[in-house]
């Protein structure tokens, strides 16, 4: 039954060309767009496709339900964050414990700092016309077309 669920998070097909490349990119943007401006119980397929361009059956190619798209956006992120810290524990080798904790932490904070920078500009399969535009005192974040 684990397997099951297992299975239930794997992408359907992983993009070779790199127009599904930039395809599965704008889906994935317009997942984490449609879930800020939206809210988790508004996200839907329908919601993600119509913000990243693309039919809905375009984005059942690549991922078969909104769990398997939202796991896949998180382990993104997660891995993403993950190379930054680790890249920076390697560079503070050797040195004393207060700078290597430095460090570590300013890699993590700049790598969830980049990665809000990067939701304020535009949704790749919208080409430039969608924005999400991020309010830094509340952190709420709206989604805007152009």
């Amino acid at each position: 039954m684990a397997l099951d669920i297992l299975v239930a998070f794997e992408p359907r097909k992983t993009p070779i060309q790199a127009r599904s490349a930039v395809t599965v990119e704008a889906i994935s943007e317009a997942t984490i767009q449609v879930l800020l401006s939206h809210g988790a119980e508004r996200l839907t397929t329908t919601r993600i496709a119509a913000r990243a361009g693309v039919s809905v059956g375009t984005l059942y190619q690549y991922y078969p339900n909104k769990h398997s798209l939202l796991f896949a956006v998180l382990e993104h992120h997660l891995n993403k964050v993950a190379g930054r810290v680790e890249a920076a524990c390697e560079s503070a080798r050797h040195k004393p414990l207060a700078e290597m904790i430095k460090e570590m932490v300013e890699a993590f904070v700049d790598a969830q700092d980049g990665a809000r920078r990067h939701l304020r500009g535009p949704l790749p399969g919208l080409g430039g016309r969608g924005w999400v535009r991020v309010d830094q005192t509340d952190r709420s974040a709206v989604a805007e077309s152009r």
